[in-house]
């Protein structure tokens, strides 16, 4: 009777109370596997490797939310070794908030001199005409999401500056302005029913630092040719961009 009631008190000694289950004094199974066993210690890691989600969970729940998403991630990446980098949303911080980046938009800047004659280089554009046209060019350019920044010319002769967006072509660009224009000039000046552009254009880019100096050269047209003339511009403008002249001299 006496060694029955000592291995009793024995198995009782070796369970353990209810207050070293609690939160602070948690006993591992390690602790409970008598000594000599082999049985893994698998489940506890179980207990452990949920802990920072009941953190989260709190934080969550007590934390504004830029702050409560940062604690949540830092926590993935302690826990489990998740590759980020595929994740086509990136955050970055910046004063303790949630910034998405954002893609990169298209800047262009395609600044343009463009000149053009009339057929055969005939005088149509007369003094009344010109203010009128210039500003129908600006207009045309308007309405096709150009800027025509100058626009000037003589008797025989156009020039413009332009500022064309990414979506439309520099031979896109003339062929609207030369073609609406001619148009109009039909339908506003009767007497001028023969009147058509010569084919062909000359089309210069520009840098930003020249657009004033340009500016000046085309609103500066009618002094410019009391010096040169339009076969002599011509030369020294394709010359200034390295081109050289193949086709035939028009008459003077």
């Amino acid at each position: 009777m006496k060694e029955e009631r000592a291995n009793q008190t024995a198995r009782q000694g070796d369970r353990k109370k209810p207050s070293d289950l609690s939160l602070g004094n948690r006993t591992t199974r390690e602790e409970q596997v008598p000594t000599g066993t082999t049985e893994p210690a698998v489940a506890s890691a179980a207990p452990r490797l949920f802990r920072p989600f009941r953190a989260c969970c709190f934080i969550i729940a007590h934390l504004p939310t830029a702050e409560a998403v940062g604690y949540f991630r830092d926590s993935l990446r302690e826990t489990f070794p998740v590759v980020l980098a595929g994740m086509q949303l990136q955050f970055h911080w910046h004063s303790s908030r949630l910034v998405r980046k954002r893609p990169m938009h298209s800047y262009v800047s395609c600044l343009i001199h463009c000149v053009w004659t009339t057929s055969e280089r005939r005088p149509f554009l007369n003094a009344e005409m010109q203010p009128r046209l210039w500003s129908y060019l600006g207009g045309i350019a308007r309405e096709n999401r150009m800027k025509a920044l100058a626009v000037g010319g003589v008797e025989d002769h156009v020039h413009i500056l332009l500022s064309i967006p990414s979506t439309l072509s520099i031979a896109k660009a003339v062929q609207l302005l030369k073609g609406n224009s001619s148009r109009w000039i039909h339908e506003t000046f009767p007497a001028r029913q023969s009147f058509k552009w010569q084919e062909g254009y000359g089309a210069f880019s520009i840098g930003v630092s020249g657009i004033e100096a340009t500016r000046r050269y085309i609103l500066g047209q009618v002094e410019h040719h009391r010096r040169m003339s339009f076969q002599e511009e011509l030369n020294t403008v394709l010359q200034k961009h390295g081109i050289s002249f193949t086709g035939e001299n028009p008459s003077p």
